[in-house]
């Protein structure tokens, strides 16, 4: 059986976001215990929703400078 530290750092293994939020956690304070609770509790989904919405703002940010890029250049080659 495992103890607290070795299921954290099994969920931290699955991913560098979830790495990254994980040790955001634990600088904020938070026990690994109540992390792990937290995951538990759908703090992952919470988790995964949050980066879902950094990943699409990013994703739309760079349509738009690719889309502004193609403009300025077709309307340079006219």
């Amino acid at each position: 059986m495992q103890n607290v530290a070795e299921r954290l750092i099994a969920v931290a293994g699955q991913s560098a976001e979830m790495e990254a939020w994980i040790s955001r956690q634990l600088y904020a304070g938070q026990k690994p215990s109540q992390i792990l609770a937290e995951l538990g509790q759908g703090g992952f989904d919470r988790a995964c929703a949050a980066l879902a919405n950094v990943h699409t703002r990013l994703a739309l940010a760079s349509a738009f400078t690719f889309a502004l890029t193609f403009v300025s250049v077709a309307v340079g080659l006219r």
